[in-house]
């Protein structure tokens, strides 16, 4: 409905930008900081790819400040807490030192965390960091085949009675895949289900009977992150997290939200110019547009300027409400002059929005 027009607007996570290209987005508002230059940018350039006039606001406050400089120390926990977060994980699979060795395993950060009281962002982020350091590898979400291994033996299995559909069900499976004795192997239902000329809901309760009775290790397919022990459990305080994997990520990582903070709370230096030079162009001229260029302009107007426009825009007020981009379009005077004193009207309270976002002399 958005891209058809149709919902003018639409509130989202910065997730939302991805692959999305709409020509005419003519304000993009962010309500906390992004935590670099390079995020805010790609992010606020989603507005105007029409080439027609669109506005970037970007809302903060001293509390958001400080939110974003703790990003800092939740991104990049203590030593001491990454490496209790390796051995919990450790114990989490029951892998002894000098074991593990790539193993993989389905990975739940919230049953993690609740089972050894880690905190889900320092947990997640210490995995990041012993991800660079070489001892683990964290998958993204991947929507996973099922697994099956045979539990039992091949004489157990054979002398066990089973009934009829998990004896055509056991006959498939292992006429299907190899080496199911030996290790967990991808199956798929929908294969097993024709060759049976079952229904999968089918396959799938007589694959969890079996389960169940402890004949077979079945987990169903299902979309879930996988965790990797790409080096031999060690021992915590042989555990070495290099510089690069820490020290000069949290620098290049603090340098960005620095940089950030320094871009929302400079008032002298046009938006522009900051950006170009945050990206290497050093010649970058006033873009005439931004807040930071706007309030010099405004210092600019007169009082005899400020007397006509005022008295021109009362007037045009006074016979019926209209909305800033109509009182812009009917004032014959500079667009930035007429900001600097509409403003003035509004937060004096000599001017009001109604509900259709009009402005109106009347309460």
């Amino acid at each position: 409905r958005w891209k058809t027009d149709e919902t003018r607007v639409i509130v989202s996570t910065n997730a939302f930008g991805m692959g999305i290209d709409k020509p005419d987005v003519r304000t993009v508002v962010h309500l906390d900081l992004p935590d670099s230059i390079e995020a805010y940018f790609q992010e606020a350039g989603r507005g105007g790819r029409d080439e027609k006039k669109a506005f970037a606001v970007l809302l903060y406050n001293k509390t958001d400040i400080s939110n974003i400089k703790k990003r800092i120390s939740d991104s990049f926990p203590p030593k001491e807490k990454i490496l209790e977060v390796y051995d919990a994980i450790c114990d989490y699979y029951g892998v002894g030192v000098g074991s593990g060795l790539d193993k993989t395993f389905v990975f739940n950060l919230n049953d993690f965390c609740s089972k050894f009281h880690q905190s889900l962002l320092v947990a997640h982020n210490s995995i990041k960091i012993l991800q660079q350091a070489g001892y683990l590898d964290l998958t993204d979400e991947q929507d996973s085949s099922s697994i099956v291994q045979f539990i039992c033996n091949k004489d157990d299995l054979y002398k066990t009675k089973h009934s009829e559909a998990q004896e055509q069900l056991i006959h498939v499976v292992l006429r299907s895949y190899t080496g199911l004795f030996a290790n967990p192997i991808s199956i798929n239902e929908e294969i097993i289900s024709k060759r049976l000329n079952w229904k999968q809901e089918k396959v799938y309760n007589e694959l969890i009977g079996l389960s169940q009775e402890k004949i077979i290790s079945y987990i169903p397919r299902k979309k879930t992150p996988y965790l990797t022990f790409t080096l031999e459990r060690e021992k915590s305080n042989q555990i070495h997290i290099g510089k690069e994997a820490y020290e000069d990520r949290k620098k290049r990582f603090s340098s960005r939200i620095e940089s950030m903070i320094n871009y929302v709370e400079e008032d002298n230096v046009c938006r522009s110019v900051i950006l170009l030079r945050y990206f290497g162009e050093k010649d970058g001229k006033n873009c005439g547009h931004c807040d930071v260029c706007l309030k010099k302009t405004n210092t600019s107007v007169t009082t005899e300027e400020f007397d006509k426009i005022r008295t021109a825009m009362l007037k045009l007020l006074d016979n019926s409400p209209l909305t800033t981009k109509e009182l812009l379009e009917r004032l014959p005077f500079k667009e930035p002059k007429i900001y600097y004193v509409l403003r003035f009207l509004v937060d004096n309270k000599f001017l009001r929005y109604n509900k259709l976002m009009q402005l109106s002399t009347k309460k």
